[in-house]
């Protein structure tokens, strides 16, 4: 695993990276450590979220990616809250980023209404370049 931490570039162990991206039509990419991605799929799949592993080799760095529908499954905003939330509780201790363009949230401590509303934007802007193509 290669820790992306505050900034990205921490290498401090107990800081867990999360990027929400934009994906295809109606999808958010996660990107998180790959020592998380069984736990997180098991998440989706316990959330009953649509989702699939997607590759990128060209990254540079060592994290996973999770495809999620989002945008076409009523409550699956809601439910990937939830998924975010319980990894967080899980892993008391140590600290979450979750970085989604320039906003970043600190979530050791965090206010679920911060990661909603940052799934919200995510969830928007997925929308706007959805109906740009």
């Amino acid at each position: 695993m290669t820790p992306h931490g505050e900034g990205w570039g921490s290498t401090d162990p107990d800081v867990i990276p999360l990027l929400i991206d934009q994906g295809f039509d109606g999808e958010l990419k996660l990107r998180f450590p790959e020592d998380y991605a069984e736990e997180l799929k098991a998440l989706l799949d316990e959330q009953g979220l649509s989702h699939s592993t997607a590759a990128e080799f060209s990254s540079g760095v060592d994290l996973a990616i999770e495809v999620v529908n989002v945008l076409e499954v009523p409550g699956a905003l809601a439910a990937l809250a939830a998924v975010i939330r319980t990894i967080v509780h899980r892993h008391d201790g140590k600290k979450f980023v979750l970085k989604r363009g320039d906003v970043e949230v600190q979530a050791s401590g965090y206010s679920e209404k911060h990661v909603k509303e940052l799934l919200d934007e995510a969830a928007r802007r997925q929308a706007e370049l959805d109906g740009d193509r």
